[in-house]
């Protein structure tokens, strides 16, 4: 949901350009990166952040609810958020 709107249907990179544009000023818990050419590269740098993973999706794809073979969460082992995730409305 984007400022009460249903943005499921929109192709990928509309999605993602919309979530940088929210996610501008935010320096904490969250990296945002763009395109990856080395991801192993990444995922070192996540974990040396100590942070939980990555979310990686295909480029073109629509949002599905459910599994897919569209996106990928590759989580740290042994990671533990203390706390529950709340959602925000925006």
């Amino acid at each position: 949901m984007l400022r009460g709107q249903d943005i499921r249907d929109w192709p990928y990179e509309q999605r993602k350009a919309a979530l940088q544009k929210l996610l501008q000023g935010v320096t904490v818990g969250l990296l945002y990166v763009s395109a990856v050419e080395d991801g192993e590269g990444l995922y070192q740098h996540v974990r040396a952040l100590g942070m939980e993973g990555i979310v990686a999706k295909r480029a073109g794809s629509l949002y599905r609810g459910g599994a897919s073979d569209d996106w990928r969460k590759i989580k740290v082992p042994g990671y533990h958020r203390l706390g529950k995730f709340k959602r925000e409305s925006y």
